[in-house]
């Protein structure tokens, strides 16, 4: 390997007391423990309600969930600006985020690193086979996946 990165990861787990335990957590965790095993410092951002971690090699942020929660866009943006003060003082080399709203909102917020965007599933496709999601939340995840795919396109 040349050189060690400093990579970070935002952790939205559907159940706070079991990080890597469902949905875009085991993904998050799976990765991480799997670029920590080659070599790299890494960084896990999240909001959980336990200090239990499915590894501890893997440095955690941890903070408090919004009281609102953050199944919601109100609750996610909460998140994301507590994330974006951890994120400035951690001078990492990249960013991975398991959803579209992470990905367009850190840039506004002055994050201003390499951002990795993955996503298990697509807003449109969900839209198509009966949307989870209450009408504001779906606009905010369209509206993020077309800023993301603008963005994309200018790399390449």
């Amino acid at each position: 390997m040349k050189r060690k990165l400093r990579i970070g990861f935002i952790d939205y787990v559907l159940e706070p007391d079991k990080p890597g335990a469902s949905g875009l957590s085991d993904i998050v965790w799976d990765m991480a423990s799997a670029l920590f095993d080659i070599g790299h410092e890494v960084h896990v951002i999240a909001s959980y309600h336990t200090r239990k971690y499915p590894d501890n090699r893997i440095t955690v942020h941890n903070f408090q969930t919004p009281p609102i929660g953050y199944r919601n866009i109100i609750g996610h943006i909460w998140i994301l600006k507590k994330a974006a003060k951890v994120i400035g003082n951690l001078s990492l080399d990249i960013l991975h985020t398991p959803e579209y709203v992470s990905s367009a909102v850190l840039p506004m917020l002055g994050i201003d690193i390499p951002i990795i965007l993955t996503v298990p599933g697509n807003i449109f496709e969900r839209i198509e086979n009966g949307n989870p999601f209450d009408p504001l939340t779906t606009q905010v995840l369209i509206t993020s996946a077309k800023s993301r795919r603008e963005s994309v396109k200018k790399l390449l």
